[in-house]
């Protein structure tokens, strides 16, 4: 039999704020180290006729790590935010813990997410997105 301190701290994590708040952050730790990874393998071409140190080219390299390591975490922080608030008011409007809200959460993630691509990016986005949820939700058998 749980405790009530255990029904509260259950209480707390079922919260859509609570869950759209820890997905974003940890989203945006994800980012920031798969950015700074993906960034150590970036090349650096100096410019043609232009000699730098080593310390110039390490600040360069660093400059640029830390530019995509931010842009990373930006993305990945929106879409945890997205997909885990959008799963969530699902599960809470449908009154059901199923694989659909899955696949509508990630459809409307992936919608949102290539909005800048127009209506045909957007379906694909939705269809993807929707599609991977659903696979994913299978795989880890968590419905």
């Amino acid at each position: 039999m749980p405790t009530q301190d255990d029904m509260i701290m259950q209480d707390f994590m079922n919260n859509c704020a609570v869950k759209t708040v820890l997905a974003t952050v940890m989203g945006g730790f994800l980012g920031a180290a798969m950015g700074v990874f993906f960034g150590a393998f970036d090349p650096m071409t100096p410019t043609e006729g232009e000699k730098q140190t080593i310390v110039q080219q390490l600040k360069k390299a660093g400059r640029s790590t830390l530019s995509k390591s931010y842009s990373y975490a930006k993305g990945f922080a929106a879409f945890g935010a997205l997909y885990s608030g959008s799963e969530c008011v699902f599960e809470q409007t449908r009154a059901k813990h199923d694989i659909y809200n899955s696949a509508y959460a990630g459809c409307f993630t992936g919608g949102v997410m290539a909005r800048s691509s127009g209506p045909q990016g957007m379906a694909m986005g939705c269809a993807t997105m929707g599609a991977l949820s659903v696979c994913m939700d299978k795989f880890m058998e968590l419905h």
